[in-house]
């Protein structure tokens, strides 16, 4: 998360980016892929499974939104207060964007007879895809709007949009290819 902050370079920023991108994707598929490993006791409980699979993503993204904040706050002296703020909101919504899509991509792959043997599919490229296509959007829909000159809430308000649709989209394909799997 710091290296996303503190390189000079851009091209250092996407590397930083994509390493954050596939580390994510381990720490938010360890919990998620350990319960689809009890499928049997897991489809049983009298919970919305739904509703517990989101439960299990929601803790690494909660962790890894309070990280990104601090790495934020610790860059936050060279930024302006705008830019700091309007940062601190997109952070949890490019998060909570790479949790969905390593859920979609596991999700996506389940087939009820290996969940029942306790095979359970790990994340794959299409994740690491996704997810940055996921990131790069708001970015550039911010970057694009700095550089024309836009009123300064302006970009920051555009990508929030952006990525909110895109967090809508991950949800309903996370809902379906769940459903798929029953």
């Amino acid at each position: 998360a710091l290296g996303i902050f503190f390189a000079q370079d851009w091209g250092l920023r996407l590397v930083s980016l994509f390493l954050w991108i596939l580390f994510s994707n381990q720490i938010y598929s360890q919990r998620l892929r350990l319960d689809l490993k009890n499928w049997a006791v897991f489809t049983q409980l009298p919970f919305d499974p739904l509703r517990l699979l989101f439960m299990e993503i929601s803790l690494p993204v909660v962790g890894s939104i309070l990280v990104n904040w601090m790495a934020l706050w610790l860059i936050s002296r060279s930024l302006s207060a705008i830019q700091s703020i309007g940062m601190a909101i997109l952070i949890p919504g490019l998060i909570l964007g790479m949790a969905l899509t390593t859920t979609w991509d596991i999700v996506r792959q389940c087939q009820s007879d290996s969940l029942l043997a306790g095979v359970v599919p790990g994340a794959d490229v299409w994740s690491f895809v996704v997810g940055a296509i996921g990131i790069l959007i708001p970015i550039g829909m911010f970057a694009w709007m700095v550089s024309s000159r836009v009123f300064l809430p302006w970009p920051y308000l555009g990508a929030l949009f952006l990525n909110l649709i895109i967090l809508a989209g991950l949800s309903w394909l996370v809902k379906n290819s769940y459903r798929n799997i029953q």
